[in-house]
């Protein structure tokens, strides 16, 4: 079976993609809400690795009391290749009753053949956006990135990182870490010299992005990272 979710890439729709497909697999694998999904970036996936997800042999369940399998696909709109074949495969899918595959899309192309086909079987909802919240969404992102760099621990700032990517502008996410230093530097939770090594520390990744082509996000990670090393 297959379950597509679809929005724009503000962080209050990812948070609702997230939501309804969470909803969803508890549902399918009975609604006790222990359901761990399988995550997979599709943006990488090969065909044979997409079509192993639901007719691969199964060497173990999803959930201790369950048979049933839900794999959380995200971007596998991006790959054209496999995107292209799933009208082909789609009735493969939706014959196993033990396997569901839920697919998350950032802005899919509406022309697609693929997108036509999921949307006129029903197969595909779009998430709306919660209106005036993604900037302060964004914000309290930032501020929490800034403070497990800080805090030093890489860990939680990767994850928290992998998940800005998908959503928050880098630019916008920039801007806004320089100001939260201030605010950080006048509440005194940094020193001076702390403060003067953070502000080097975001100055040389603007300074990257704005001369030399760096990819914002990986000049964003790279700084923080920096940061979090102390």
């Amino acid at each position: 079976m297959l379950q597509m979710f679809f929005g724009s890439a503000r962080q209050d729709v990812l948070r609702g993609m997230e939501a309804a497909a969470d909803k969803t697999a508890a549902g399918f694998c009975g609604g006790d809400g222990g359901v761990e999904l399988e995550r997979v970036d599709g943006e990488g996936l090969s065909l044979d690795a997409f079509v192993n997800l639901f007719s691969g042999v199964r060497l173990f369940s999803a959930t201790p009391n369950s048979a049933r399998r839900c794999v959380l696909v995200r971007r596998l709109a991006s790959n054209k290749e496999v995107w292209s074949r799933l009208p082909d495969l789609l009735s493969q899918i939706q014959a196993d009753p033990d396997v569901l595959i839920i697919l998350l899309e950032i802005a899919p192309s509406k022309a697609s053949a693929t997108f036509k086909l999921l949307k006129g079987a029903g197969l595909a909802k779009e998430i709306a956006a919660s209106e005036g919240v993604e900037e302060i969404a964004v914000r309290n992102a930032t501020f929490s990135a800034l403070d497990l760099a800080l805090a030093g621990k890489v860990r939680e700032l990767a994850q928290a990182l992998n998940q800005l990517e998908l959503s928050a502008d880098p630019y916008m996410f920039l801007g806004l870490l320089a100001s939260q230093v201030l605010r950080a530097t006048a509440s005194k939770r940094l020193s001076a010299a702390r403060t003067r090594e953070v502000a080097r520390v975001l100055n040389r990744a603007d300074l990257a992005v704005k001369t030399s082509g760096t990819a914002p996000w990986g000049a964003v990670r790279i700084a923080l990272m920096r940061i979090a090393a102390g």
